[in-house]
């Protein structure tokens, strides 16, 4: 019997169960764990940042926390008011959830009767605070101690009140004092949705300090 092509599958054999071996390796990873071949895609949570889930509370008008941006875009334009945008976000990573910062800012707008600046924040597409700068201060003061009788100030001026996920919290007395105007104190009062602070302000203590790009647009 000729032994050069036993010599030659001898030969042959080690490379060719490597070459098995890996084959088979790499159809595993990419049946069963792709990660191990080309990383993960996204990060585990980016589900609970992307999309955050909860019980939407009332702000104030006709806007509601966890709106998303189009619909309140879509409000806006429907009342014929004209707004700007400014948006700051994160690229994509499997290192990090998507942290998404968005804000409208509507130049006329009236609340309680009184002309002011409004703000609109949205995290990753839900909108979390409501943000009003009136120019009239002792006429909204009024307006704001009628609609809000709770709303009770600090011995500084500031009020806030808290009820489940709502928080509300205004300088307007602080603004209307002696001290305050001597201060040039510029007057406001805000609305927010704690949960989706609480979800802001967690990614930031998490992944703030990660070495990544911010981009603007």
């Amino acid at each position: 019997m000729d032994a050069e092509p036993i010599r030659r599958f001898q030969t042959l054999r080690w490379p060719l169960s490597l070459f098995i071996l890996l084959l088979g390796l790499s159809a595993w990873a990419w049946v069963v764990k792709p990660d191990f071949l080309f990383g993960a895609s996204e990060h585990p949570e980016q589900q609970r940042f992307a999309q955050p889930a909860g019980k939407p509370v009332a702000l104030t008008d006709a806007f509601t926390s966890f709106e998303a941006e189009a619909a309140v875009v879509t409000r806006l334009q429907g009342a014929e008011l004209a707004y700007e945008r400014s948006r700051t976000r994160r690229p994509v990573s499997a290192e990090y959830p998507p942290r998404d910062l968005t804000t409208l800012t509507v130049p006329e707008y009236r609340h309680l009767g009184v002309e002011g600046e409004l703000r609109l924040l949205f995290f990753n597409d839900r909108l979390f605070e409501v943000h009003f700068v009136p120019r009239e201060v002792e006429r909204y003061a009024e307006g704001l101690a009628r609609t809000y009788p709770g709303l009770d100030r600090d011995p500084n001026g500031r009020a806030e009140w808290v009820q489940g996920s709502l928080r509300i919290a205004s300088n307007v007395e602080l603004a209307r004092s002696a001290v305050g105007r001597t201060l040039d104190t510029q007057p406001y009062v805000l609305w927010q949705d704690l949960s989706l602070v609480r979800l802001r302000d967690e990614w930031d203590a998490r992944f703030g300090a990660l070495p990544t790009p911010i981009l603007e647009d």
